[in-house]
């Protein structure tokens, strides 16, 4: 089910909203599928109230959305979180029972929304991570054996590389831009602490500890955006290395087909001219055995002569236009513009 789908109808939801005291500015977060992001607002909601919205991309399955809204002066949070599964469910109690005081702090949902994004985001890199790996083993593999593939099966691994590579990189920015975010939970720690609670040493201890765990899920974050990018950067190398290779068996093949081709060249000079005059002074324009016994040359030889100029002539002009002059032009035009 869409994070925007719900199980029940708009009157439903429009009461809920109303007795939970949801904000507004929720619809402008859950219409961002993208683009992760947390907010914190001050707003007079039946008196001074701190709303928080936190929102996952919806780039893969299991996307969530948070809404909280915290009365300081009666330290009360009404909170409501969109696209949990039961195995979410299950982790939110569990951790809600093991809490006492810790529940009148208005960065307590926060806090759990970010433990459950990290567990979201650890299996999503493992994966990638995996994927990835695996696609720079089989560039090892197929560096000596593209032939043994065909077209279709060539273009096919060609682009199940690149969707890894581009799924990998996604997911980097984006686990990128949710530790930024994360950032302004560690730093509204310090706005309550010097706005709210001030006096109460409880409430920053409370605070401190949600700093300290908020920062140490950025620390995961960091190490993880590493893992992507070493890599990111493996697979690239990696490919760069495998064309190096084929392009050493191409160069290589080359001087193969050069060295049998000079064999060629050598056969064709030694035997290319006696096969010209053997060709020659076999034609009716010779007559070694004439009348008399004597040699008679015809007086059409220049005939040949002639037209042997001409074509050789024409053959020459028409390789040097589409050869030499053609590509030139071209060349010419590239430059001027």
């Amino acid at each position: 089910r869409s994070l925007r789908n719900l199980p029940f109808s708009r009157v439903t939801f429009e009461k809920i909203c109303q007795k939970l005291q949801v904000h507004r500015s929720i619809v402008r977060a859950v219409a961002r599928t993208d683009v992760p992001s947390i907010s914190c607002d001050r707003v007079d909601m039946r008196g001074q109230a701190l709303v928080y919205n936190c929102r996952t991309p919806n780039s893969w399955d299991f996307d969530m959305a948070l809404s909280a809204t915290h009365y300081p002066e009666r330290g009360l949070t009404y909170g409501i979180l969109y696209g949990s599964t039961f195995a979410i469910e299950k982790s939110i109690l569990q951790r809600l029972q093991s809490i006492s005081i810790e529940a009148a702090h208005p960065l307590l949902l926060p806090g759990i929304f970010s433990e459950l994004e990290l567990s979201r985001h650890t299996q999503l890199v493992e994966n990638s991570v995996n994927e990835v790996e695996t696609k720079i083993f089989e560039l090892n593999f197929q560096s000596g054996n593209v032939r043994n593939y065909s077209r279709t099966e060539e273009e096919q691994r060609n682009i199940a590389k690149r969707t890894a590579w581009l799924d990998l990189s996604y997911l980097r920015n984006c686990i990128t831009t949710w530790s930024t975010q994360l950032l302004k939970i560690a730093e509204h720690t310090e706005t309550l602490n010097q706005e709210l609670y001030s006096i109460s040493r409880t409430a920053v201890s409370i605070a401190t500890d949600i700093k300290t765990r908020i920062t140490a899920i950025q620390d995961e974050y960091d190490e993880k955006i590493r893992d992507c990018t070493m890599r990111v950067d493996g697979m690239a190398m990696a490919t760069q290395w495998s064309h190096s290779e084929t392009a050493v068996e191409i160069a290589l093949a080359t001087n193969q087909d050069s060295r049998v081709m000079r064999s060629i060249s050598l056969v064709t000079m030694v035997f290319l001219p006696g096969t010209f005059f053997a060709t020659v002074f076999s034609m009716t324009f010779f007559d070694w055995s004439g009348n008399g016994g004597k040699t008679r040359v015809s007086s059409y030889l220049w005939i040949y002569v002639v037209v042997t100029v001409i074509s050789t002539a024409i053959t020459i002009g028409l390789w040097y236009f589409f050869v030499i002059s053609r590509r030139a032009g071209r060349t010419t035009n590239d430059e001027e513009k």
